[in-house]
């Protein structure tokens, strides 16, 4: 993301004042505030324009957490109805596992 600034350079300042002597009294170069309105206009540009995109990859977030929400509630009701069918075969798995378990941790 690039920020839109005045390309002038600091000789070109110098020489359009007179060698670096303002003209005005006050001792503010006559374009000052433009440059101050166009320095304020790309920074509000930029601002923008990073809040839009924090805003769609929000938006984004947003919907794959609801995805994987509903990814979650599919596995665990698949789960639960292969359980129901076979409850002696996953009671079995879940011996053997736990006793694999402690034999492992001695």
């Amino acid at each position: 993301m690039a920020i839109d600034l005045p390309q002038e350079s600091y000789a070109s300042n110098t020489a359009s004042t007179g060698g670096g002597a303002n003209s005005n009294s006050n001792g503010a170069d006559s374009t000052s505030p433009q440059r101050f309105e166009r320095v304020v206009s790309g920074a509000h540009h930029a601002v923008d324009s990073a809040a839009e995109s924090m805003a769609q990859a929000a938006e984004l977030l947003r919907n794959k957490a609801e995805r994987l929400n509903e990814i979650e509630k599919e596995y665990a009701e698949a789960c639960r109805s292969s359980i129901r069918e076979h409850p002696l075969s996953y009671l079995a798995g879940a011996v053997v596992l736990g006793v694999l378990i402690g034999r492992l941790s001695r």
